[in-house]
């Protein structure tokens, strides 16, 4: 073969290239949706009450809640990249205003809507796992709670700002078009303040998380 023909096929093989990696990336390309329900932990959450001039140290005591999330998103070799909405609920079960407590028995939510990125680390052929970063908007509501001898020292507040979180998971593949998952996450929270001359604020708070759910893929 002369010098000519070889870099013939050098340049051919060159101009292959490209095109086979494209072909691949499609062919491993995939979209999908998933759900995952679990628990929060969020166990306390401290607050300043200022009536109108003097300032104590307060805090909500809060028992675990619920939450759940729905994503719609799209994987790459081992990549993914997704929109999540996510909604929490917890139990508030006592009031803290300076050394006074009591009991309460009311709720709080958030709602959050973010970005995330996640990088695959696959184990076998059926079991990977993966750690992510999710960025966007939340929504933090906490409820008014009526403190001692009847002082309406804790007010309502709610606040929307930005949110992130971080993840670990691990996810089985249970055919050609499904995988269940178990992960972890910690999940960051806007703070809130109420509205009056006499408030009550609330600083960013952030908590742990644990989810289960199932992965759908389509193309």
């Amino acid at each position: 073969m002369n010098m000519t023909n070889t870099t013939s096929l050098l340049l051919a093989a060159a101009l292959c290239l490209p095109l086979a990696a494209q072909a691949q990336a499609q062919a491993r390309d995939a979209q999908y949706w998933s759900v995952q329900g679990g628990m929060n932990n969020v166990s306390d959450w401290p607050a300043k009450i200022n009536f109108g001039g003097p300032e104590v140290d307060g805090a909500l005591q809060i028992d675990r809640g619920a939450q759940f999330g729905v994503a719609l998103g799209k994987e790459y070799d081992n990549n993914r990249f997704e929109v999540e909405y996510q909604h929490g609920q917890f139990d508030v079960t006592g009031a803290t205003v300076a050394a006074v407590r009591q009991a309460a028995d009311a709720s709080g939510k958030y709602d959050v809507l973010t970005l995330n990125a996640y990088r695959m680390f696959p184990l076998n052929d059926a079991l990977a796992a993966y750690a992510g970063l999710g960025f966007g908007y939340g929504r933090i509501n906490l409820p008014q709670v009526g403190g001692a001898t009847g002082c309406q020292c804790l007010n309502s507040a709610a606040k929307g700002s930005g949110v992130y979180q971080a993840r670990l998971g691990m996810e089985y593949r249970l055919g050609e078009s499904g995988l269940a998952f178990v992960q972890a996450g910690w999940l960051s929270l806007p703070g809130a303040r109420s509205d009056g001359a006499a408030f009550v604020s609330y600083p960013r708070r952030g908590f742990a998380t644990l989810g289960v759910g199932y992965r759908g893929l389509f193309n």
